[in-house]
């Protein structure tokens, strides 16, 4: 049995702060300073150890690559999130693993925020048919395209693209910081699960392509891919146009609002103007009625 997955992180803007001994800095600036100190050539992808969880996906299928069940997780408490990866990892206890640059992100992550929050992995993934370099049960695509280095890694969209599937439609992994900042963890679960779908379909066909299944069975299973796949982007299209709509819906309420505040400018300005007649009408009616009187007095007088 294998476990195809994909994790999504953000800056542990928290972590960083005590690194960097800039607790109280502002955001922005601490994380351009992270850029500059943390990471090689300025870059603002930090290593592993300074991301956090904030989403995770994974698929179960059978050595022969049937599917057999999918969970995900999305939100705010980290440590939730991780034991409930935990506990799906050990549902099986021989599993394998199946990813894009999990050696590389996933599992180094996995293993940082573990100890960050005092929990037990799966004892599985210490064992050495998980940690071996070559092992055969912990699949890493980026290793299989590149035989493991003597050649370039691969992108996992630009391996879409070579297969003529469009992965990477819901978001880019550089997005989602700015989707969680605004709450959108429903789009990041959505984008996780998209990658993994498609971490599925490229090994599927790496397996075809391989002679490892055969032609009928990969025609059965990519078709059912894809269909989740579509599934998947149709629901963030869906889930965009209601932004859009919100949006917009928003902007008009602006406008009314703005449209509104004229009209009463306008009434105000006009009552202001026709109360100032009155009131300069009055005044001076008051004015000439005083002068009569005073007028009346001098007579008197």
């Amino acid at each position: 049995m294998f476990f195809v997955f994909d994790v999504e992180s953000i800056p542990d803007t928290r972590l960083i702060g005590q690194v960097l001994e800039r607790p109280e800095v502002p955001e922005d600036e601490l994380l351009e300073s992270a850029s500059q100190e943390l990471t090689k050539g300025g870059s603002t992808f930090f290593p592993p150890m300074f991301h956090q969880m904030v989403s995770w996906a994974g698929l179960w299928i059978e050595d022969n690559g049937k599917p057999v069940r999918e969970d995900a997780w999305s939100g705010n408490d980290e440590k939730q999130g991780l034991q409930k990866l935990f506990d799906q990892m050990n549902t099986y206890k021989d599993f394998g693993l199946i990813h894009h640059n999990g050696r590389g992100f996933d599992l180094p992550l996995l293993t940082y925020r573990a100890m960050r929050h005092e929990l037990q992995m799966p004892v599985r993934l210490g064992q050495h048919a998980i940690r071996y370099r070559y092992s055969r049960e912990n699949i890493d695509l980026m290793d299989e395209f590149s035989n493991y280095g003597a050649s370039s890694y691969p992108k996992l969209k630009y391996l879409g693209h070579l297969m003529n599937i469009p992965f990477k439609k819901t978001a880019e992994g550089s997005e989602v910081y700015a989707l969680f900042k605004r709450g959108e963890l429903e789009q990041i679960q959505t984008y996780c699960h998209e990658d993994v779908i498609a971490t599925y379909l490229v090994w599927l066909s790496f397996k075809f392509t391989t002679g490892e299944i055969a032609k009928t069975s990969y025609i059965n299973l990519k078709e059912r891919a894809l269909q989740k796949l579509k599934s998947l982007q149709e629901l963030q299209d869906a889930g965009d146009a209601e932004v859009s709509g919100v949006t917009e819906v928003s902007e008009e309420a602006e406008e009314a609002e703005v449209s509104g505040e004229t009209e009463v400018t306008g009434v105000t300005d006009e009552a202001g103007k026709a109360e100032m007649t009155g009131v300069t009408r009055e005044a001076g009616e008051a004015g000439l009625s005083q002068q009569g009187v005073h007028s009346s007095d001098k007579g008197e007088l």
